[in-house]
């Protein structure tokens, strides 16, 4: 569990876009034994959701929020790497944002995480067109797909890329996260049930766990 006391400290190198500041942070707390899945969530998640809440409300412009996710950005493949045990496990998983989403960094936290386990890991980023999605599967024929929703609207998108992945590839295992699986919840558990909702960074990675 990572102190209120070093939060706040991260969060004010973040919002002056002091880097140098933030990964000395991270460093410390991580050598001292805090795992990369704490520091991912109670860090960098809570940082980017207060940043992002802030912009709402216009307390910061869209150059302090771009420098700020650029910030965390680099701190979650620097930690991956970090991490990586050396080990190799024959699994494999494509990690993606849905068409038209391009908040990627949560995306980026879970193929990293992946990655952290030893799988063969393919992150395909922001704004992953179905049609481009489905071929990559079709080639690759991996254990899991991860699909990213954060913006509402895109939730029609989310249902929609799930019927094609599900037509075309029905055995394959989908794990859905981001903040806009809260909008469709109850139409994932109903009418998706074979789909797992992914709520935390800590659920995937008992996911993997059990894999």
């Amino acid at each position: 569990m990572i102190k209120q006391l070093h939060y706040l400290e991260f969060f004010d190198s973040l919002i002056k876009g002091n880097k140098e500041e933030c990964r000395r942070i991270c460093l410390a707390l991580y050598n001292n034994g805090e795992s990369v899945t704490d520091i991912y969530l109670e860090l960098f998640q809570k940082s980017l959701y207060k940043i992002g809440k802030m912009w709402e409300d216009s307390k910061i412009n869209i150059a302090e929020e771009h420098a700020a996710t650029t910030i965390i950005d680099y701190l979650i493949t620097m930690l991956a790497e970090m991490a990586r045990s050396g080990k190799t496990e024959d699994k494999s998983a494509i990690v993606s944002c849905i068409d038209k989403e391009f908040h990627q960094i949560g995306a980026k936290m879970v193929a990293n995480l992946f990655e952290i386990h030893g799988w063969q890991t393919y992150y395909l980023g922001a704004n992953t067109p179905s049609r481009g999605l489905l071929k990559f599967i079709e080639e690759k024929n991996p254990d899991y797909v991860g699909l990213s929703i954060n913006f509402h609207l895109n939730t029609l998108r989310l249902l929609e890329t799930l019927d094609q992945i599900r037509k075309n590839f029905p055995e394959q295992k989908i794990v859905v996260g981001g903040q806009g699986v809260q909008l469709v919840l109850d139409e994932l558990k109903k009418n998706y049930p074979a789909v797992i909702v992914c709520e935390s960074l800590q659920q995937l990675e008992a996911i993997i766990n059990s894999n």
